[in-house]
């Protein structure tokens, strides 16, 4: 098989996983930064998070994805929202 070029994604917080059940899981904007930095620099392409709330229960608010973003270390933007959803994506460099 010829060598094909790959995306690798990385996933460090699952969608509901809890540290009771995996002491490591990365939960505030900070570990999860770290994660998905060091993943970045393991050669992932993509992250896919699920942020959390102080209580480390999933949450959907946009300033809490907003603190994933800054803590990445990566100063890059993320590309154009699709065109169906220009709402969709929203970081602090916006």
């Amino acid at each position: 098989m010829p060598d094909q070029p790959v995306v690798v994604t990385v996933a460090p917080t699952g969608p509901l996983t809890t540290r009771e059940q995996h002491p490591q899981v990365p939960l505030t904007p900070a570990e999860i930064g770290v994660a998905v930095a060091e993943a970045a620099e393991a050669g992932a392409a993509v992250a896919h998070i699920h942020a959390r709330d102080e209580e480390g229960k999933p949450t959907a608010d946009p300033s809490v994805y907003g603190g994933n973003w800054g803590n990445t270390g990566q100063n890059k933007k993320p590309g154009p929202p699709p065109p169906d959803r220009p709402d969709k994506i929203k970081t602090p460099n916006d």
